[in-house]
């Protein structure tokens, strides 16, 4: 998720890079199609993952302006299981 609030979510999920990707043909390109994309709907997959019985894992990138803390609380309040925590390579 890599983000437990709205904001954090658009910051980090759905806006591009602030530098050209090595494996994408510009930064806009990286994020690719986030027609419909959502914290909230974010949330609501990994809620119904876990209301179906399929064990969830929430993850999050440890970047200098995150807080996998946080992230993990909302996906064990959402009903994941497990929480990893990424690095985070500049």
């Amino acid at each position: 998720m890599n983000a437990a609030d709205p904001d954090g979510y658009a910051r980090r999920m759905l806006s591009p890079p602030p530098y050209k990707p090595a494996y994408h043909e510009d930064e806009l390109s990286a994020i690719g199609d986030i027609s419909g994309a959502s914290f909230g709907g974010a949330c609501e997959f990994v809620a119904a993952l876990a209301e179906a019985g399929v064990e969830t894992t929430v993850t999050a990138v440890a970047s200098p302006d995150a807080s996998p803390g946080a992230v993990r609380d909302l996906g064990t309040a959402l009903g994941a299981v497990a929480f990893k925590e990424r690095t985070f390579l500049e």
